[in-house]
């Protein structure tokens, strides 16, 4: 080198090649090993699980051989999932299988707004009071935070259980959902509470995700018990709104047309009810209600009253009734009612009361008044409803324990001052 040429510049702020090729060389490393972590579903899964378990405040397992794929749009499976909120020990929450799919735009966003393509559920179990129990526990939603689901949700073979109830067998089918967009959706499954189970099929309505808002439902419902089974179809709307522990519909518009089915005996009839509806802790109640029964139109013999009342209901592990109102006219069925009882146009006022198991094999107390005469009875309806069909090849009399009190009353030709008749029932 010449003793007058410039020298090179090897100071410690210039990186050498070197360098540069092991720091290049260190991040595709890194690079190489993100991506083969992320080619393993269980670290995907696990990343998932915990960052979904956080941000819900639960306890999220998922045991099962998870999938995930990243092409089209992201998609994550979970299988043998349990979710429970921290320390305790009833689970909130298990499904064999969920699988979720949502849009690239949801991951660039943050999930804000949280759009999702679908959510489907493989055999969910869920405890409804663990469920209250977090949502009570939950804060406030966000305003303006929106919750879409573009291609729906579906749920198959889904369990809810309450406390001595559940609901088995339960198939949902919501093809969307979010916003302000209406809610329309299919479900199926099987009630089982006490001694009694009702099958249904439903298709619903819900106006708008927020509360309050309109809802509708229409379908088949088949109650049914060990003695007796009652085939329905209903119709029901109202206001839907949140309710501590439940929800309630206020006012609830709700129409039946159904047949009770007892042995022999076919009874078709047509109910109409209105008032607010509450659910909570696995009890449907519904008080005030006002109560309007008739036979279905074209059916012969009539068995069934026509009646107005009000007063009170509530279902649950056992079946609450308590309802005034009067009864329009004493079918032509029934056992002729003793002049001068029988031949009044007045209206015949009523009282009924029941409380007992969902199947009806409790008694029932009856008071009726025409006039100035009253009848008071205790009887169960199952008995009553074969005697009835059976018309008097059974016997003249009814079933039932029940005393008649009248002023006057007029029996074969003759008349009767202050009669007072009691009935016993010698059946068990």
């Amino acid at each position: 080198m010449h003793p007058d040429a410039p020298a090179r510049d090897a100071g410690p702020d210039r990186p050498r090649p070197r360098r540069r090729w092991i720091a290049l060389a260190l991040l595709l490393a890194a690079l190489a090993l993100a991506l083969v972590w992320l080619t393993r579903p269980p670290q995907v899964a696990g990343l998932v699980v915990a960052q979904l378990g956080k941000a819900l405040d639960l306890a999220i397992t998922a045991e099962g051989v998870s999938e995930y794929t990243w092409r089209g749009a992201p998609s994550i499976t979970l299988r043998e999932v349990v979710a429970r909120r921290p320390g305790e020990s009833v689970p909130l929450l298990r499904a064999r299988r969920v699988h979720v799919e949502l849009p690239w735009r949801t991951l660039r966003t943050r999930g804000a707004p949280l759009v999702v393509t679908r959510i489907e559920l493989d055999a969910p179990e869920i405890d409804l009071p663990a469920l209250q129990r977090w949502l009570a526990a939950r804060p406030p939603t966000e305003p303006g935070r929106v919750f879409v689901l573009t291609d729906g949700l579906a749920v198959e073979h889904g369990v809810l259980r309450g406390e001595g109830w559940r609901v088995e067998g339960i198939t949902l089918d919501v093809p969307r959902y979010g916003g302000d967009l209406a809610l329309e959706g299919e479900v199926r499954g099987r009630y089982v509470g006490g001694a009694l189970a009702a099958d249904f099929a439903l298709e619903g309505r819900v106006d708008r995700a927020t509360l309050p808002t309109p809802v509708r439902l229409d379908g088949t419902v088949r109650v049914e018990t060990a003695t007796w089974a009652m085939p329905a179809w209903l119709t029901a709307s109202g206001a839907l709104h949140a309710a501590d522990g439940g929800f309630a519909v206020r006012p609830l518009r709700l129409g039946v047309a159904a047949r009770y089915l007892a042995h022999e005996a076919t009874v078709p009839f047509r109910v109409g009810a209105y008032g607010p509806l509450a659910f909570a802790d696995g009890r449907l109640a519904m008080e005030p209600a006002t109560i309007a029964l008739r036979p279905q139109e074209g059916v012969a013999p009539a068995l069934m009253p026509v009646l107005r009342a009000r007063g009170a209901l509530g279902v649950g592990e056992t079946l609450r009734l308590d309802l005034r109102g009067a009864l329009a006219d004493w079918p032509d069925t029934w056992p002729a009612l003793p002049a001068p009882v029988g031949p009044s146009d007045a209206p015949l006022p009523f009282a009924l009361r029941y409380a007992g198991p969902t199947d009806l094999a409790a008694p029932v107390e009856l008071h009726l008044a025409r006039d100035a005469a009253t009848f008071d009875a205790r009887f169960r309806l199952p008995a009553v409803l074969d005697w009835l069909d059976a018309g008097l090849t059974q016997s003249p009399l009814p079933p039932l324990d029940g005393r008649l009190r009248a002023p006057r009353l007029e029996v074969a030709g003759a008349t009767l001052e202050g009669v007072e008749i009691e009935l016993g029932d010698a059946a068990p």
